[in-house]
């Protein structure tokens, strides 16, 4: 039995050091009191696992809790599947511009995590320095320069002197502070704030190339294009969305 128990320990602090590489800069954030910004954040997100606090009351060390349900990204089904690869995409990149409030391109800080509501997860407050603003919000509109709230699933919290790590399975990263990503983004009119929902709504850029955050690439492949044919195809789905947008699409154009 104690030789059991020293394998599950050793487990957990494997698992710990891997996800610690795959979600580098996070940091380590002591628990607050939860403001009302971040009560209506932690209602949005959740994991099919145990409460935290009963996890930290077996264990003596540090954990890892998952979200392991996955996410079809929200991805729409067309009737009829286009004839090229790049037909495809930008029905993808049309169906995304259409669904999302805001769409920018921004830069990373330093997340806080905080827990859900049910105690299960956690979820991270990304600041984000916008520098160019595709689509805007209509109920609260983004400039360039400004420095917005994303909140997504998943993050690093010390609690009770354990550090406790969440990690949702359907993104194979996390965000690095310093980072320059292409973001659609969904506006939660409770907290004032976006959320970011889906791993396929997100795109590092990095010189002329793109990354995608999702564990499990969705054809089609938004991240088999350079930056330069990405922002094209998105160009294009803000010029035919239309200003103000056909019926059923969100937000306006800058």
């Amino acid at each position: 039995m104690q030789d059991r128990k020293l394998g599950n320990g050793v487990a957990r602090q494997v698992l710990l050091a891997i996800c610690t590489i795959a979600y580098p800069a996070m940091g380590v954030h002591q628990a607050v009191n939860p403001s009302k910004q971040q009560e209506a954040e932690a209602r949005l997100f959740t994991a099919n696992s145990d409460r935290i606090d009963d996890l930290l009351a077996k264990s003596s060390g540090d954990i890892v809790v998952r979200n392991t349900v996955l996410s079809d990204g929200g991805f729409q089904t067309f009737a009829t599947r286009p004839k090229s690869e790049a037909e495809w995409i930008q029905m993808r990149l049309d169906s995304f511009v259409c669904d999302h409030d805001l769409i920018v391109l921004g830069t990373f800080g330093t997340g806080t995590s905080h827990r859900t509501s049910d105690d299960k997860f956690l979820y991270t407050d990304w600041p984000v320095l916008v520098d160019t603003v595709i689509k805007n919000g209509a109920a609260a509109p983004v400039k360039v320069g400004n420095t917005i709230t994303v909140a997504h699933t998943g993050g690093v919290m010390k609690i009770n002197g354990h550090t406790v790590m969440a990690v949702d399975d359907n993104f194979s990263r996390s965000f690095t502070a310093g980072e320059r990503c292409l973001l659609f983004l969904t506006y939660i009119p409770a907290s004032g704030t976006y959320g970011m929902f889906s791993p396929y709504t997100a795109y590092s850029l990095s010189g002329d190339k793109v990354g995608s955050f999702a564990s499990f690439p969705h054809a089609p492949r938004i991240e088999t294009l350079d930056k330069a044919h990405l922002m094209a195809g998105i160009e294009s789905a803000v010029s035919s969305m239309g200003n103000p947008p056909r019926s059923g699409c969100k937000g306006a154009t800058p």
